[in-house]
């Protein structure tokens, strides 16, 4: 969706960018409008400079346009011309932005924000806003890039620019999850899926119903996910959207993965990716070919893992899609893992974590550290498997991810009942069986075969626990965790 808001220049206007970008963390190259006319022939050499950065950047020549930038940004601070002062610290900043350079992209529009504040230019404000919102994500550093996007937003709706507010907010609800702020996500995408509905544009309610779908996911409301998930398929086939229904169906599949349903989780990532293949989405064919690789490594069909999994690899290195590249990574972790190639598996985790932690992405570091975790323990290095475990538990648990706590609680139950350590064990098997039991109510309105399935992904794991408690002289309770199987 394009946030693209312009804007007509007057005749004293500054030189700003003032098109937004066609995706907000993709920026492009927009042109550049400038009007000004000086009134003192003693700003000649400042306003030459101005235009010729002007065209240069129109050119592509982007170094070149800086340089002409910043020459007559010294020139017009001698004559304090504060207005003409903003307008090229933005153009540098949007320079900046286009070459990548995102650590001066800040240190260029900062200032240039402080200055049109001053001057009390609401679009200008915005459009500074929107690219820092960009420089801040691409930098990792979230609380920034979640502040001026909160801003942005809140300036939209006072313009009454709705698609726009539609566009920031996903952006913004999307910067919520990847901090592990998932309240305010949900809060966020609520109000999406409110005003969708008034710009007459089905994406925008699609894309909210996804959102919405997504945040629960990471909650557990793994019924409310799927339902929301659901609508938004059928109203992307109501629509003969192609992508989208591509995105709703691997929704859907990742809520099957999760609760133990790999053959229909298979089955829709296979639909969505066959669709992404026919429309040349390249983005959504790595996800999809991650995930189906995922799902194979879930149904113990490693090689056929590995298989699967070098495309998305070779696709997202061609492309320069590192998160892509990181979660093909992870993938064939688990599967090297499963065929017991444990150096080879170390190798891959370390290098998705590694990428993971250079992207920000918290979630995906707490599952990785997880995998590592495992994979030493295999190894028989318990204190290395102990402390990649533990960091995951507490991220997994500031992010509120239960799904992933349950897990890892497991895994370090079954350290210490490596180590004979009975009391330990059962300690850390009881607390994963108290998180695995609060999910599970949030399945009980799901059919039968979908509560069954998700009971099979933690049935080992009771079943040790159950053990351990009656070895330890506890059968009540070894009785009632039995129970909970039923």
């Amino acid at each position: 969706m394009r946030v693209d808001l312009k804007r007509t220049v007057s005749a004293t206007a500054i030189a700003l960018f003032i098109s937004a970008p066609a995706s907000i963390f993709t920026p492009l190259s927009p042109d550049i409008a400038c009007a000004y006319a000086p009134a003192d022939q003693g700003r000649t050499d400042a306003n030459q400079l101005l235009n010729e950065g002007i065209q240069q950047f129109r050119n592509q020549q982007y170094e070149a346009a800086i340089q002409s930038w910043q020459e007559a940004l010294v020139l017009f601070r001698r004559i304090n011309d504060y207005r003409a002062e903003a307008a090229l610290l933005t153009n540098l900043g949007l320079a900046y932005s286009t070459l990548g350079n995102y650590a001066e992209v800040v240190n260029t529009l900062e200032p240039a924000l402080e200055r049109v504040r001053s001057f009390g230019n609401a679009q200008a404000e915005a459009d500074v806003l929107l690219h820092l919102g960009v420089a801040y994500r691409a930098l990792g550093q979230l609380t920034e890039a979640t502040a001026r996007l909160s801003e942005l937003a809140d300036i939209y709706r006072r313009q009454g620019h709705t698609e726009a507010t539609l566009d920031v907010l996903n952006q913004l609800g999307s910067l919520y999850q990847q901090q592990g702020r998932y309240t305010d996500a949900l809060e966020v995408f609520r109000r999406t899926l409110a005003i969708a509905p008034s710009i007459e544009n089905p994406v925008a309610s699609i894309n909210a119903l996804v959102n919405l779908g997504n945040t629960h996911e990471f909650l557990g409301n793994y019924e409310q996910a799927l339902s929301a998930y659901e609508q938004a398929l059928e109203q992307a086939q109501n629509n003969d959207f192609g992508h989208a229904e591509a995105v709703a169906r691997g929704s859907i599949a990742n809520v099957y993965a999760i609760i133990g349903q790999y053959e229909s989780a298979a089955t829709y990532y296979a639909q969505a990716l066959a669709i992404q293949t026919a429309l040349g989405d390249w983005r959504g064919m790595i996800i999809s070919g991650n995930n189906l690789g995922r799902v194979y490594n879930a149904l113990n069909e490693y090689e056929q893992a590995i298989e699967l999994l070098q495309s998305p690899l070779e696709l997202a290195q061609e492309q320069g899609d590192r998160q892509g590249e990181a979660d093909a990574f992870s993938g064939l972790g688990v599967a090297f893992q499963g065929t017991e190639r444990y150096d080879d598996a170390l190798t891959a985790f370390e290098t998705a974590l590694e990428q993971y932690r250079a992207l920000g992405d918290r979630r995906s570091q707490a599952a990785t550290l997880s995998n590592l975790g495992q994979v030493h323990h295999r190894m028989g290095e318990f204190t290395q498997a102990t402390d990649a475990l533990e960091a995951s538990l507490s991220l997994a648990q500031s992010l509120g991810d239960r799904t992933l706590e349950g897990k890892i609680l497991s895994a370090l139950g079954e350290i210490e009942a490596s180590r004979n350590e009975v009391d330990g064990a059962i300690a850390y098997y009881e607390q994963a069986f108290e998180v695995r039991e609060s999910l599970r109510v949030s399945l009980n309105t799901l059919p039968a075969a979908q509560q069954e399935a998700f009971i099979e992904t933690i049935e080992r794991d009771y079943l040790i626990l159950a053990e351990l408690l009656r070895q330890d002289g506890r059968s009540d309770e070894a009785q009632r965790v039995l129970d909970a199987l039923e």
